[in-house]
């Protein structure tokens, strides 16, 4: 994960966009076979797509925590 974590971060910076937080990662399925995640920064700015690196979005989720 670690070199294309690199590659978001040198493609953000790139743009002349610093990161508004810290980078995170969300897996979508993980077995023997496929390890499918995305790697993501969240952003003030929009992000142009280049190479690999595209913008995408979170979907709005309502947390509640005891």
């Amino acid at each position: 994960m670690g070199p294309r974590i690199q590659e978001l971060m040198n493609t953000v910076a790139a743009q002349g966009i610093a990161p508004a937080s810290p980078w995170f990662n969300r897996h979508f399925n993980m077995n023997p076979a496929t390890f499918d995640f995305e790697i993501g920064v969240p952003v003030a700015q929009p992000v142009t797509a280049a190479g690999r690196v595209r913008p995408s979005e979170l979907p709005v989720v309502i947390a509640h925590a005891t």
